[in-house]
């Protein structure tokens, strides 16, 4: 199936946009789309279904603005714009939407929307939130939640955001988040109801996973704590492989540098002897003269000993890059001096 196939079945794909002549036509498209796979809102927040079925027009057929929209959610015409784009990025998803235009409303379960939603939430967070909401952690050192250097992407608003949130649902220390989520039936809820972002929040259990390793904050039950132990070490396991793989790359980026450096070695030995066979590549020049020589149709090490050391009326070529040029010419035994004829003497002397 092309691109264009799918995005026609599945018009909520990006960019599907452009298939359709109007933006307009391009919603109603994606609207009947949704109407005909209603399953998908199981796959979403209670936020985010609420405010793609009104923006869509799902159930009356009347597509609403943010304002209205606003009036309905309570909520703002930023924050709604910012669900919408949330739910339809997550809808994009190309393993997402390979189960979206497989399945019907019929044949769509439980089991599959379990199955799609593992996909978004990592093993490390499912064994977090699993120690959290069973009360299985025991906070040894509390920590401020101000001094645990969460990083967020490279925008601050996100953090400080998140952390707006937390303090204005009485949440200042680790123990007051582990309290705060066990009150929750799902992490899902907890996001929705505070109405934080996933990325810092998946970066706050991150960063309880670093006080469980530092023992600041211990798992309580030896079940959890094997689960938890076992993760670890499939992840160590990982990136000991990408390390590994990193530098088994690095060596081999390295081995071919030596071959090229020898075949580099040969061409200049064969160039000395024979000059038209030498490109100036081969002399590592930097960028400022090597421009400067291809510009005036220097190619080879037999054009540069034509020139005589008639280097004065070269286009952005200095003394310093004609200075490199005699230099990287003389390591290879052959001197391209510029004669008194070819330069002006204020130079020659600075050479």
């Amino acid at each position: 199936m092309t691109w264009k196939e799918l995005c026609i079945k599945c018009p909520i794909i990006m960019h599907s946009e452009s298939l359709y002549p109007s933006q307009e036509e391009a919603m109603i498209a994606q609207a009947e789309f949704f109407k005909t796979h209603k399953f998908i809102f199981k796959t979403l927040t209670e936020n985010e279904a609420s405010v793609l079925r009104l923006r869509y027009g799902i159930d009356d057929n009347q597509f609403l603005a943010y304002a209205d929209i606003s009036e309905h959610v309570n909520l703002t015409r930023a924050r709604i714009y910012q669900i919408e784009k949330t739910a339809m990025s997550r809808l994009r998803k190309l393993e997402r939407v390979s189960l979206l235009i497989k399945y019907t409303d019929e044949t769509f379960d439980d089991t599959i929307l379990e199955q799609m939603n593992k996909n978004y939430v990592s093993l490390i967070r499912l064994d977090i939130v699993r120690t959290i909401t069973e009360d299985a952690l025991e906070v040894i050192e509390d920590i401020d939640i101000e001094k645990l250097n969460i990083k967020v992407g490279k925008n601050p608003r996100i953090l400080k955001r998140f952390m707006e949130r937390l303090r204005n649902n009485g949440i200042f220390t680790c123990s007051d988040f582990i309290n705060k989520v066990k009150q929750y039936e799902s992490s899902h809820k907890f996001i929705e109801d505070l109405e934080i972002d996933y990325v810092s929040y998946n970066a706050f259990l991150k960063k309880i996973c670093e006080l469980i390793e530092t023992g600041k904050i211990r798992i309580t039950s030896q079940e959890l704590l094997d689960t938890y132990n076992k993760h670890v070490q499939l992840n160590e396991q990982k990136e000991n492989n990408i390390i590994l793989k990193k530098k088994q790359k690095q060596q081999e980026l390295k081995n071919q540098q030596k071959i090229n450096e020898s075949k580099r070695q040969d061409r200049i030995r064969d160039g000395v002897r024979n000059p038209e066979l030498l490109l100036i590549e081969d002399l590592n020049l930097s960028k400022r003269p090597y421009n400067a020589l291809k510009s005036i149709g220097v190619n080879t090490l037999a054009d540069l000993i034509a020139l005589k050391g008639d280097f004065g009326n070269i286009n952005n070529l200095g003394v310093v890059s004609i200075g490199e040029i005699i230099k990287k010419t003389r390591a290879i035994g052959v001197d391209v001096s510029p004669s008194f004829m070819g330069i002006n003497v204020h130079n020659i002397k600075r050479l």
